[in-house]
């Protein structure tokens, strides 16, 4: 199951996401995955997690089919459906859609002056 192609173009030119965003570890997709199919009843190919909170990005999967959509899932750890909402989730139109309404903004609160490495 391949992600779409956006994501994996961004990520063969070298994107690694901007703070508070990382991209996920091979070994916790699986326990991401299998959370957000306790919670949710559906599938999801995770990719990203923020660091600060329980929100991970991946992409819905229906059947074998990866689709270009993405979600932003706020997981409350429970490993059960919850009532009320939870886990709360956003949808991008795709990668590019999702860097820009979701990672940009979050990383614009996170930087300071002080995370710079200057260069001489």
């Amino acid at each position: 199951m391949d992600p779409p192609l956006e994501y994996r173009w961004a990520i063969a030119h070298g994107f690694k996401l901007l703070t508070p965003w990382h991209l996920v570890e091979p070994e916790a997709k699986a326990q991401l995955r299998r959370e957000f199919q306790l919670e949710t009843g559906m599938d999801i190919l995770p990719f990203a997690r923020r660091q600060d909170n329980d929100e991970i990005a991946g992409f819905p999967v229906s059947g074998s089919n990866v689709q270009s959509t993405l979600l932003t899932v706020h997981l409350t750890w429970l490993g059960r459906r919850e009532e009320g909402g939870y886990p709360s989730a956003k949808s991008s139109k795709d990668f590019f859609d999702w860097v820009s309404e979701v990672v940009f903004p979050a990383t614009r609160e996170w930087m300071a002056e002080e995370d710079l490495d200057l260069v001489s």
